[in-house]
C-alpha cells in the first residue's frame, strides 16, 4: 500500500533483503514510527498560539473560573479517550434504547436466497472489502 502512494520503505532494515512475513514487516514499521514520533512530533510554537486564540471562543465567566484548567482542556479536546468513550456511549444507547429499523428501511447487503448453482449467498454491494 505504501508503494502505491509513493511512501518509501528505504528506512526499514529489511527493505533490501525482504521480510519473512507480515508480522516481521509490521514490527519494523512500528519501531520506525516510534522513532519518527520521537524525532519529529515535538511541541511547536504555532500549536500554543492556536490554543491561546481559540480560548476567545469561551464565555468570560469560563475564562475567569477555569483559566488554568481551560488552557489544558483546549489543548487536549479531541483525544482518543474522549472519542472512544463517546462512541461506546453511542453504541450502548443504540443497543438498549433504539428499536430495530422497520423492514422497509433496512439496508440489505446480502441476497435473500442462495445462488441455485453454488448454494452461496452473495453481496449486493461491497462496502470496502469484496468478501
Amino acid at each position: 500500500m505504501g508503494d502505491a502512494v509513493n511512501i518509501s520503505s528505504a528506512g526499514l532494515p529489511s527493505q533490501k533483503a525482504g521480510w519473512v512475513d507480515g508480522s516481521h514487516w509490521l514490527n519494523e514499521v512500528r519501531e520506525w514510527s516510534f522513532q519518527y514520533e520521537i524525532e519529529h512530533m515535538v511541541p511547536a510554537k504555532a500549536n500554543g498560539q492556536l490554543v491561546t486564540r481559540s480560548r476567545c471562543c469561551f464565555p468570560e465567566y469560563t475564562k475567569e473560573k477555569l483559566d488554568h484548567f481551560g488552557k489544558h482542556l483546549v489543548s487536549v479536546l479531541l483525544t482518543s479517550v474522549f472519542i472512544n468513550a463517546a462512541l461506546m456511549l453511542r453504541k450502548w444507547f443504540l443497543c438498549y434504547f433504539v428499536p430495530p429499523r422497520p423492514e422497509l428501511l433496512r439496508k440489505k447487503y446480502f441476497s435473500d436466497e442462495p445462488d441455485k448453482s453454488t448454494g452461496r449467498y452473495s453481496a449486493k454491494e461491497y462496502l470496502s472489502h469484496p468478501w
